[in-house]
């Protein structure tokens, strides 16, 4: 389970940091022109996105474990709860 939110998390990554880059590329085209655009524009964009990237990759990694061990512990808690109920009857 923990490699399967390990992969989650890479791709969740990959997919912000892809999204944060086009977006602030297209951004920094229509804002600053064509050739200071591309010519200075992709630095600042790739820093962003990789900071970006991390910072997804880091909350998507620790929030489902935690989520799924939560979610286990809380079924567990009903089935007590409606065992003991059932046989008090």
């Amino acid at each position: 389970m923990n490699s399967k939110c390990r992969l989650l998390a890479g791709r969740a990554g990959v997919v912000a940091a892809v999204t944060v880059f086009v977006v602030l590329y297209a951004y920094g085209l229509l804002e600053y022109g064509l050739l200071p655009g591309i010519g200075l524009g992709w630095l600042p964009c790739g820093i962003c996105a990789w900071f970006a990237g991390r910072m997804v990759t880091f909350a998507v990694s620790h929030i489902p474990p935690r989520l799924i061990a939560s979610m286990l512990q809380a079924t567990s808690s009903a089935r007590i709860v409606v065992f003991r109920t059932q046989h008090r009857h």
